[in-house]
């Protein structure tokens, strides 16, 4: 079988080399989907353009600290706080559309 890149290929396997005791062979190895990552800027776009709230004015209103809500718009916090799901919901945002 000849080397292919693993865009080329229609099938979700890959091989890969490996070594067994000195000889050389290959094996299938099932490869996962990447999943597109997640765009963390809609939380900056559903705060600024259907909220039309400012930083100061999202955080006095929804509780949750200037550095928490710039962390979560940059996709730097590694999860969403249930207080900043709550308060959009609250505050009628569909959070399907935001989340998904």
């Amino acid at each position: 079988m000849n080397e292919e890149s693993p865009d080329v290929r229609n099938n979700s396997y890959l091989y890969e080399k490996y070594y067994y005791f000195g000889t050389v062979g290959k094996r299938k190895v099932q490869t996962i989907e990447q999943e597109k990552p997640f765009d963390y800027n809609r939380f900056k776009k559903v705060r600024e353009e259907e909220l039309k709230l400012s930083y100061e004015a999202f955080t006095e209103e929804s509780g949750i600290t200037r550095t928490d809500v710039r962390l979560i718009e940059e996709g730097r916090m590694s999860f969403i706080p249930v207080t900043y799901l709550r308060f959009l919901r609250k505050k009628g945002v569909d959070l399907n559309k935001v989340l998904g």
